[in-house]
């Protein structure tokens, strides 16, 4: 993890490091005059010295959180993919955004700014949303964590780090820690669909092919990896345990009759106190809608596992050493 550091070309270059990948699509906004340019993220740190003067003479530095599709890709449908997760929390310091994401269980930032006025967190996701799906996922982050819920828009733009907030007082905008390595699953996070979000389409359609002489295996290995997990317990995040529970069985490919199953031993042995029938449901169908695309992933990455192995002759020198 490193901290603020006020350079501006290694600002700008870190924050693109951290949202983009190097052939991604940036789009840079200033305010005043409202102009836009399109940049390779990786060659963001060429153009800094432009920026930097443009600054100087009282326009504020914005860029697109989300890639475009090419340069001069405008608005909602102009974004090709989302890589973060966002939260901005205005007029809010830098220990109450920290309190508010700690409040809420969600893990430590990829990367958080100081705006000048406010705090923005962001995390890094394993994989891409589709912009549509991400606007549900940032409604749904807001709730969570009480930041501004109009950040649901794909082409949103945000401060860019290294350059002066002119909005009032000039004040500088700068990153405050990062750490690269903190890349999350959606499955991890302990983002639970919002209220009255329950009538929303499922992002995924499932088809599963079952074979039955696995069935036994597969819920026996969820079971022994769910007794693992710790305790859900009321006023200690409980949710997040449970709700990771309730993913865990999606990743072992387990059918719904069979989660909500697992879902009530888990309840009745590991949560205090107990969820009800009606919240285990509710835990599994978030679960199942949310993160249908990880159906199964448990097993297939045991399976690439085993014959990575077996290839290299990995399984042999265990059973030499031992």
């Amino acid at each position: 993890m490193q901290h603020h550091t006020p350079n501006q070309q290694i600002q700008s270059t870190v924050f693109a490091s951290v949202l983009y990948e190097p052939a991604d699509v940036a789009e840079i906004r200033l305010l005043p005059p409202a102009t836009s340019s399109w940049h390779r993220a990786g060659e963001l740190e060429h153009i800094t010295p432009q920026l930097v003067k443009a600054n100087r003479e009282g326009a504020n530095v914005f860029i697109g959180i989300n890639p475009r599709r090419a340069h001069g890709a405008r608005r909602d449908e102009g974004v090709l993919a989302c890589r973060v997760l966002a939260a901005d929390y205005d007029h809010t310091s830098i220990e109450d955004a920290n309190k508010k994401r700690e409040w809420a269980s969600m893990p430590a930032t990829t990367l958080s700014v100081w705006s000048g006025h406010g705090v923005h967190h962001y995390w890094r996701l394993a994989e891409p949303l589709e912009p549509k799906l991400w606007r549900e996922w940032q409604k749904d982050l807001a709730a969570l964590v009480g930041s501004d819920p109009a950040v649901h828009n794909p082409e949103r733009i945000m401060r860019l780090p290294g350059f002066l907030n002119l909005k009032k007082q000039p004040t500088p905008a700068y990153i405050i820690e990062h750490d690269a390595s903190r890349v999350y699953d959606l499955a991890d996070l302990p983002i639970p669909m919002r209220a009255r979000s329950d009538n929303l389409a499922p992002a995924f359609r499932l088809r599963r092919h079952r074979d039955d002489a696995e069935h036994g295996d597969r819920v026996r290995r969820c079971r022994d990896y769910m007794s693992k997990i710790p305790a859900a317990i009321a006023g200690e995040h409980g949710h997040k345990a449970t709700w990771y529970a309730a993913n865990t069985c999606v990743r072992f490919g387990l059918t719904k009759g069979e989660a909500l199953e697992l879902m009530q031993w888990y309840s009745d042995t590991r949560c205090t106190p107990p969820w009800t029938a009606k919240e285990i449901t509710h835990k599994v169908d978030d679960a199942y809608r949310r993160n249908a695309h990880q159906h199964g992933q448990k097993l297939q990455e045991e399976r690439a596992n085993y014959e990575h192995g077996r290839n290299s002759g990995v399984f042999k020198m265990r059973r030499g050493a031992a």
